[in-house]
């Protein structure tokens, strides 16, 4: 009974152990799988990661242009190896320094001979251009002008010499006595770099120059250099004659006819306003000067403001006889709608000149437009029976009387 007892209670204690096992495997089995899936989850993760990092370095490669020697160019920019195209392109340009500078300018008259020299800090190419037989200008290449320097013209054969900074050249005009001529010029390199012209006049001997000198007063300097340019500007050297009056208002300030002819010749070349600019400057010491009001009156219509040029030439009237100033304020008028203040002003012009068919006409269509038909009429029959009406303006009268 007790070897039957003990083996039921064997049996019955490896049922139990195998029990627990049971239990404690059935316990573990959990765990387990949750570890394997917590594992396979973060393996898909970070696959995931992975290919985004692989997806995103395929699409931005040829993007970025990655080149280390690059980069160290751009962090060391005090560094030698950098050529000249690395530099900021958005840094302003610094003009070259001229490489010579004119130092003095030496007038002596000896031998009944001007000598000019041109004390320079180093060689310099030059070249020469006679304008007329009076007046040359030398210009002096790569050469900067240090500062105002003083020249004294007395008892040589040049009348005036003017030296003036141009970009990165020196102009030097010189105006001569009549009969004066060029013996010498050239470059000497000792004992100093100069620049060396010898001017002569057989015409003159000491005494006789210095009468003549004294007879070329700055009034007839004046008349000649504006001679000159006139004489330019008849040439068709537009450019060059502004340039010329530029410099010759600068020296003759209060010389209207000339300030006047500046301003026409920046008009007639569309700049406007520096055509302004050297108007008003003329005004301001000249306020009731007629051909200033004039002038400023037709760069305010070129500037398409009538009712302004209207009010200036309205504030200032001139004489009855200035057919400029009333023709042109007629026909702003006109443009304006005024009617009848520009019939009033036409009805004038056709008294001062009759015998001219553009007044008649523009009588005409002034009163038209006011709605005085039948004295538009007479104003065209008159200008139709004038010996100056061209063959347009015939065809053009013609159809206005048959209405």
């Amino acid at each position: 009974m007790s070897l039957i007892n003990n083996m039921l209670n064997e049996l019955d204690k490896t049922k139990k152990d195998e029990t627990a096992k049971l239990e404690i495997s059935s316990s573990i089995k959990p765990i387990s799988k949750n570890k394997t899936s917590v594992f396979r989850w973060k393996l898909v993760y970070w696959a995931i990661i992975l290919i985004i990092a692989i997806s995103a370095a395929w699409y931005y490669g040829p993007k970025i242009n990655f080149n280390p020697s690059k980069t160290e160019v751009v962090l060391k920019t005090d560094s030698p190896d950098i050529k000249p195209e690395a530099a900021d392109a958005t840094q302003p340009t610094v003009p070259q320094t001229p490489a010579t500078t004119l130092q003095n300018i030496v007038i002596e008259q000896k031998d009944n001979k001007t000598v000019l020299d041109f004390i320079l800090s180093a060689p310099a190419q030059y070249y020469i251009e006679r304008e007329s037989e009076q007046q040359l200008s030398i210009t002096i290449n790569d050469t900067g002008l240090s500062g105002n320097i003083p020249v004294s013209l007395e008892n040589s054969f040049i009348i005036a010499l003017n030296t003036q900074q141009n970009n990165n050249h020196i102009v030097s005009t010189i105006n001569l006595l009549p009969g004066t001529k060029i013996d010498e010029l050239q470059l000497i390199n000792q004992p100093l770099p100069h620049l060396h012209l010898v001017l002569s006049n057989p015409q003159l001997t000491k005494s006789s120059m210095s009468k003549m000198l004294a007879q070329t007063s700055e009034e007839e300097q004046e008349l000649q250099r504006y001679h000159e340019i006139k004489q330019s500007l008849s040439q068709n050297k537009a450019e060059s004659s502004i340039q010329k009056l530029h410099l010759f208002i600068g020296d003759f300030p209060n010389h209207l006819e000339a300030r006047c002819l500046l301003v026409s010749m920046l008009i007639k070349v569309g700049r406007l306003q520096k055509a302004d600019a050297v108007l008003e400057v003329g005004l301001d010491k000249h306020p009731e000067y007629m051909p200033f009001i004039k002038l400023k009156a037709y760069i305010l219509v070129k500037q398409h403001n009538p009712e302004k040029a209207i009010k200036v030439l309205q504030k200032h009237l001139a004489p009855t006889n200035d057919i400029e100033y009333f023709s042109l304020l007629a026909a702003l008028y006109q443009q304006e709608d005024h009617f009848m203040q520009a019939a009033e002003i036409y009805d004038q012009l056709t008294k001062i000149k009759p015998q001219k068919t553009t007044w008649w006409i523009g009588l005409g269509v002034a009163l038209e437009s006011a709605g005085k038909n039948n004295a538009a009429k007479e104003a065209y029959l008159r200008a139709n029976n004038l010996a100056d009406t061209t063959s347009e303006l015939k065809t053009f009268l013609e159809t206005k009387l048959k209405k």
